[in-house]
């Protein structure tokens, strides 16, 4: 069955996995240190959360257009697998 399919269906199907785990494992972090850090209450942590969540799906819409019209492809590609990983190697070397 995976035979039939292109090879880079294996790398695009990673590339999304780690990016959803990473995104969900740092909004998590992000509530945890609303919480422990910061001590906001329920209602700010919701408002924020939101807002957040919402800046992270409507954000790309402007990326995307600057990568497609003022960057180049090649370059956007390159510099956004290099944001991907940047939080997890931050969150790896925190000692």
């Amino acid at each position: 069955m995976l035979k039939k399919h292109p090879r880079a269906l294996a790398f695009i199907f990673f590339t999304e996995m780690w990016e959803r785990v990473g995104f969900y494992t740092l909004m998590a972090i992000l509530v945890l240190y609303m919480d422990k850090v910061l001590g906001w209450s329920d209602a700010r942590k919701g408002d924020f959360y939101g807002i957040f969540l919402a800046l992270c799906y409507f954000v790309p819409l402007l990326g995307g257009w600057l990568g497609d019209k003022v960057v180049g492809q090649i370059r956007t590609v390159r510099e956004g697998a290099e944001w991907l990983g940047r939080p997890q190697k931050d969150i790896l070397l925190v000692k």
